[in-house]
C-alpha cells in the first residue's frame, strides 16, 4: 500500500474521518479512485488505514477508517482490506442482532460512517438484501462485500444505485447484475408490505420511522381511540396508514402521493386482510390536493421527502415546510392529531417545532406536543449535532 503522510496539526478524535488536500503532505495525483493506503501521523507514531479519491467533488478526498499497527504493511493488501471490511460488517450485524427485539428482522444492517465504513449501506428485507455503495474505496472491493453478504444471509442481493452520491465520488453508474426480484417484502410492526421493484424510492423502504410509527400506534391505543379518519400524505407504500388500519386504530385512511402507488397499497391491503372500503388513494401533488380538498380529519400524517439536499437550499426548505404545515393544521379536526416529520439535514428539531408553532398561531390552532422522536436504532447516531442525525418526528394534539 502507498504511504501517505498527514500534517502534524491534525487531531483525530474519532473514526471514520474525512480529510481534504490541506491535511496531507503528499500529492495524490498518483492515487487511483478508491485506492487504499496507510496514513501516517506524527512520524509514524500513529498509523491509519483508509482510502483516497482525488476526484471526489466534495473535496473529501481521504477517508480514514481504522488505526493500525505499522506491521500491517507486511500483509497482502487485499487480505488487510478484506479483514477490515468483514470485521466492520460482522460488528454491525452483531449490534442489529442485539437490538432485534426492538427493530425486528427487517432493518438497516449497515449505516455508512456510523458503522465504520463510509458509503456502505445494507438493508435487509424478508426476501432480499439491498446493497448501496457510494464511495470509491468500498466500490473497488464490492466483490468482498457481496460475497460476505451472500454467505451470511443466503438471500438474493439487489444492487441499488444512488446516482446523486455516486456522482459526488465521480463514480460511474452502479451496474451490477441483480438477481431477478419482482418486489421487496418487509414486515413493519406486523404489517406486511410488498413494494414492486419498479416503484422503489431511495433503497426501498423507510425503516428509519418504524419505531415512531409504533409509538404513535401505542399512543392512540392508550387514549382508547380507534374510529379515526386519517389523512396520510406523501404516503409512498402506506406504512403509517396501513399500520393504523391493521391494528384497528383507524376507520378510514385517505392516502395521497404523486407517485403511482395504487397497486402497492392494494397488495398491502390484501396481504393484511384490510377491506378496500377502508382506504382511498389519490395520486396527486400534496399542495394541489390541499387546494382541492376542504375535508378535515382526526389525524393528519405528514412525512415528506427531504426538501433540501444541501445547506444552501435550507431557506427554501423552511418556506416549503411553512406552507405545508399551515395546510396540515387547517385540515385537522378539533381534538385531532398531527404527525409532523422532516428528514432534511440542516433543519433541526427545534427549528421544525418553532416553525410549526408559528404556523399554528397563523391558523388559530392550539398545540400540545405529545411525543418526539428520531431515527430508529438501526440508523445509529451518537449526537444530535452530528451529520448522521437527520430524522425528526413530532406528534401534536390540536386542542381547539
Amino acid at each position: 500500500m502507498k504511504l501517505i503522510k498527514l500534517v502534524s496539526k491534525i487531531k483525530i478524535l474519532e473514526l471514520p474521518i474525512a480529510l481534504n488536500q490541506a491535511d496531507i503532505r503528499n500529492d495524490l495525483k498518483s492515487c487511483t479512485p478508491g485506492e487504499w493506503a496507510i496514513f501516517q501521523l506524527n512520524q509514524g507514531v500513529q498509523n491509519y488505514i483508509g482510502f483516497a479519491n482525488p476526484f471526489a467533488e466534495n473535496k473529501k478526498i481521504l477517508r480514514l477508517v481504522k488505526e493500525v499497527k505499522s506491521d500491517v504493511s507486511e500483509m497482502e493488501d487485499e487480505d488487510v482490506i478484506k479483514n477490515i471490511l468483514e470485521e466492520y460488517m460482522a460488528e454491525a450485524f452483531k449490534k442489529r442482532d442485539f437490538y432485534k427485539g426492538i427493530i425486528g428482522v427487517c432493518c438497516r444492517m449497515f449505516y455508512g460512517d456510523q458503522d465504520g465504513l463510509p458509503g456502505l449501506i445494507i438493508d435487509r428485507y424478508c426476501n432480499a438484501i439491498v446493497l448501496q455503495i457510494n464511495t470509491a474505496g468500498i466500490d473497488r472491493y464490492e466483490k468482498i462485500v457481496s460475497n460476505y453478504l451472500k454467505k451470511y444471509f443466503n438471500l438474493p442481493i439487489l444492487y441499488f444505485e444512488n446516482s446523486f452520491l455516486r456522482k459526488i465520488e465521480s463514480l460511474p453508474s452502479f451496474l451490477r447484475s441483480s438477481e431477478k426480484l419482482q418486489f421487496l417484502e418487509v414486515n413493519d410492526n406486523q404489517v406486511i408490505i410488498r413494494i414492486p421493484i419498479v416503484d422503489l424510492q431511495k433503497a426501498g423502504f423507510y425503516f428509519d420511522h418504524s419505531y415512531n410509527r409504533l409509538k404513535f400506534l401505542h399512543l392512540l391505543r392508550d387514549l382508547k381511540l380507534g374510529d379515526l379518519q386519517v389523512l396520510d400524505l406523501f404516503c409512498y407504500a402506506g406504512a403509517w396508514g396501513m399500520g393504523l388500519l391493521k391494528h384497528d386504530c383507524a376507520r378510514y385512511v385517505h392516502f395521497v402521493d404523486q407517485g403511482d402507488f395504487d397497486k402497492t397499497l392494494i397488495d398491502t391491503a390484501n396481504l393484511n386482510s384490510i377491506s378496500k372500503e377502508k382506504y382511498e388513494f389519490k395520486r396527486m401533488d400534496v399542495f394541489e390536493f390541499f387546494e382541492n380538498n376542504t375535508d378535515k380529519y382526526d389525524v393528519v400524517i405528514c412525512d415528506p421527502p427531504a426538501f433540501a439536499k444541501d445547506t444552501n437550499k435550507i431557506p427554501q426548505a423552511l418556506e416549503g415546510y411553512r406552507k405545508l404545515f399551515f395546510q396540515c393544521l387547517a385540515h385537522v379536526k378539533k381534538n385531532g392529531f398531527m404527525v409532523a416529520a422532516s428528514c432534511t439535514h440542516g433543519v433541526s428539531l427545534e427549528e421544525l417545532s418553532k416553525l410549526i408553532g408559528f404556523e399554528a398561531i397563523r391558523a388559530n390552532r392550539t398545540l400540545a406536543i405529545l411525543d418526539l422522536g428520531t431515527q430508529r436504532i438501526d440508523h445509529p447516531i451518537s449526537s444530535l449535532s452530528g451529520s448522521a442525525f437527520y430524522l425528526k418526528y413530532i406528534c401534536y394534539h390540536i386542542t381547539n
